[in-house]
């Protein structure tokens, strides 16, 4: 009682401290010819930034099938971050391109629209107090409207596999030495990722949240729980189990083995 009444202090404090992520989204389009230039706010020396565009874009699965002929006809956005040190004017240091394919250019104006994200890091520092933005540009003959949604610093990819693999491990040692309740450490552990979340800058809004949930499973874990509990009140798995005996063949085996301990069993007992 007293590890939880901590935990549940640690985590008030928590969250009180860090609030939620805090992701800007803005819309946009590029016209034919311009690089669209958009300023990034920020004091980091090192800029990493977490990019969500929505637009006129083909899905990963179709652009994996493009071949390398289809792909160099194909209309493209091109994305990067650009660093300029503000002392030395003639500075520019650019992040790796994010080269997106999109849709036809007769399906452009009325589309569905596609998400597409990714992660632009900066691989050298342009200076002190450089200034950043985020460039865009096209090659076709048609205005592409687009929604960017972004957040500063994500959390690095690797350092959140290693979070994980220490919780999911903490939690199977919970479950398997029953140091306390198995509900009891699901909860604990899932909201102590949440809490590891808040402390590395990345704790998600109430809404994301919610969308972790799989309903569906919980739906079919509610059903099945219900309908066991249903059956065994009928007395369906006593019959089951008791039929199942009857017609296995595993009844030979205790046969042969009541045969053999009563006809070789000494006479003194």
């Amino acid at each position: 009682m007293t590890m939880l009444v901590a935990c549940w202090m640690f985590f008030t404090i928590v969250f009180l401290l860090y609030n939620e992520k805090e992701e800007v989204t803005r819309h946009s389009s590029v016209a034919p010819g311009e690089i669209k230039s958009y300023p990034l706010h920020t004091a980091q020396d090192l800029l990493s930034v977490s990019l969500k565009l929505t637009g006129p874009f083909l899905s990963e699965q179709s652009e994996k099938k493009l071949n390398a002929s289809q792909m160099m006809n194909m209309g493209k956005m091109d994305v990067w971050v650009e660093g300029v040190a503000t002392a030395l004017k003639n500075e520019v240091n650019r992040s790796p391109h994010w080269i997106i394919m999109l849709d036809p250019e007769d399906e452009i104006d009325f589309t569905e629209g596609e998400t597409r994200t990714t992660v632009l890091k900066m691989d050298a520092n342009p200076g002190p107090n450089a200034t950043y933005f985020l460039k865009m540009k096209t090659n076709v003959n048609t205005t592409t409207p687009f929604a960017l949604s972004y957040t500063m610093d994500p959390l690095d990819i690797s350092t959140g596999v290693i979070y994980a693999c220490v919780l999911l491990g903490a939690l199977y040692v919970l479950i398997i030495f029953e140091v306390i309740n198995r509900t009891m450490a699901a909860v604990l552990i899932s909201t102590t990722s949440l809490a590891a979340l808040s402390i590395a800058g990345e704790r998600p809004t109430l809404p994301e949240l919610i969308s972790w949930l799989d309903v569906e499973t919980l739906l079919l874990l509610f059903s099945m729980m219900l309908l066991v509990a249903i059956m065994a009140e009928t007395g369906l798995f006593d019959f089951l189990a008791v039929f199942t005996f009857e017609v296995c063949w595993v009844k030979v085996l205790f046969y042969f083995y009541f045969f053999i301990t009563s006809h070789l069993k000494s006479p003194n007992g």
